[in-house]
């Protein structure tokens, strides 16, 4: 019967006159930011930033230009910090929800959205009404889907310009088992931020007082931040990092076991080993006498590593800096992370101790 039905209505269809092309909203192609809003459960309607026009921090200029210049498809996972934590049977999501709004009125910052445009990067903020804990019910599921389920959430690119870098999901498991997901744009946040963020919304849900008071603002360290890269000392910092990155060497040519994949899929993973009691008193006794951490030894042995494999003796190896060192802003939240780069060239036949 169905066949039939679409045979007529295929006939007909040829013998009705040819439909003009003005597009309807009702057959209108959903936007990009309205599809990746839809599959994270939020409501996908346009949403008019408030407030002024806020400066980003240097982290985030340089993230956000980083995530304008790849290509959509690009952006799974790489900018993606998520939580999972199984909560108490039977919490309140009415009180939960409660706790989410008052946290991000408190931050603002966890309601931003950037705009880039030839080189500028502009943040907005969002009114806090789109911002709605999501209730999802996987009790039929079982551990490894609901893993799955997990994964693919994790999976789904943020809109940087147009919709949420947060949201806040709370998922129904079998025997009254109940699971909070947690999941923000990295752009908009480090992982020292994400615990402050958790920390704040359970204090608020037990209704004691959350955290510290009078913590200065993400638009006050970014003032800062701004300050300091005019005094004497930053302009050193600046010419210094100029002078270290000039004429950088290329991409490392490694012995690969499989073709790499695209520069702009930065797929990782965790490699993880132990070195037994032995081999780390020997390690500590030669940073000790080297005046070296311990840090700075593995880093080094990283570097002599990759020499050895890519013939290279010019290299850079990046890694992530907290930069929580002033007290100030141990409780900001915020973007406030950066890269560092360490530059290391090995010279011929050196010994360890002096790379």
């Amino acid at each position: 019967m169905a066949a039939k039905k679409a045979v007529a209505a295929k006939q007909s269809a040829k013998s009705a006159p040819a439909p003009t092309r003005r597009k309807s909203a009702k057959s209108a192609k959903p936007s990009p930011a309205a599809l990746d809003a839809s599959s994270r459960g939020i409501t996908a309607k346009p949403v008019k930033p408030v407030g002024p026009v806020l400066k980003p921090s240097f982290s985030e200029w340089g993230m956000a230009l980083t995530m304008a210049s790849r290509p959509r498809d690009a952006l799974i996972r790489n900018w993606e910090l998520a939580l999972a934590l199984e909560i108490k049977p039977g919490i309140d999501t009415r009180t939960l929800a409660m706790a989410y709004r008052h946290v991000l009125g408190v931050h603002r910052r966890l309601r931003c959205v950037y705009l880039v445009r030839d080189g500028n990067v502009t943040v907005r903020t969002l009114p806090i009404d789109p911002f709605e804990l999501e209730e999802r019910d996987a009790s039929k599921l079982s551990e490894n889907e609901f893993l799955a389920e997990l994964n693919r959430i994790c999976d789904q690119p943020w809109s940087m310009s147009s919709g949420p870098q947060i949201a806040l999901t709370v998922f129904k498991r079998p025997k009254d088992r109940m699971v909070l997901l947690l999941r923000m744009n990295h752009l908009m946040v480090d992982g020292w931020a994400i615990e402050i963020v958790l920390r704040d919304m359970i204090m608020y849900y037990l209704g004691v007082p959350a955290g510290p008071a009078n913590v200065p603002t993400f638009d006050e360290f970014i003032a800062w931040e701004t300050a300091f890269m005019e005094t004497h000392q930053g302009r050193d910092q600046r010419e210094f990092w100029r002078r270290k990155l000039a004429r950088l060497p290329g991409r490392l040519k490694l012995p690969y076991d499989r073709p790499p994949q695209s520069p702009y899929i930065q797929s990782s993973g965790n490699a993880h080993f132990e070195l037994d009691r032995a081999r780390m008193n020997k390690v500590r006794e030669l940073t000790r006498r080297s005046g070296v951490s311990t840090y700075g030894f593995m880093l080094a042995t990283y570097q002599i590593l990759l020499t050895h494999l890519s013939g290279e003796s010019d290299l850079c190896v990046i890694a992530t800096t907290a930069r929580r060192n002033n007290p100030k802003f141990v409780n900001t939240v915020g973007m406030i992370a950066n890269l560092v780069s360490f530059r290391c060239s090995v010279t011929a036949q050196p010994s360890f101790l002096r790379q």
